[in-house]
């Protein structure tokens, strides 16, 4: 369980998704559509959006929050949302989430 220790330094989030057949163009524009909200979002101080090189089909999110709070605070509004259901159906599997601080 990551810290929530005020003193903590930035968190680095990285989220992988995998996406269905024929359905990599539409995971990527979801995404972009949620660095628009993100980069408006206190705390999120980065959001950036890959795909796999060795398999396009997965997308990887690197963000980096002023703390874990403000990302889980962010992340429980957007996954409770009728768009986020729709998103999930883009999907191969759940997200997969990590927290990271620098070394």
């Amino acid at each position: 369980m990551p810290s929530n220790d005020p003193s903590a330094p930035s968190v680095c989030v990285i989220v992988i998704a995998r996406a269905r057949d024929g359905r990599r163009r539409d995971v990527l524009a979801a995404f972009k559509r949620s660095k628009s909200l993100m980069a408006q979002t206190a705390g999120c101080l980065r959001f950036d959006v890959h795909y796999g090189i060795d398999d396009p089909k997965t997308v990887m999110v690197h963000e980096v929050w002023q703390s874990i709070a403000q990302h889980r605070e962010a992340f429980s509004q957007v996954t409770g949302s009728a768009a986020f259901s729709e998103f999930r159906k883009l999907l191969e599997s759940d997200l997969a989430l990590s927290y990271f601080h620098e070394a």
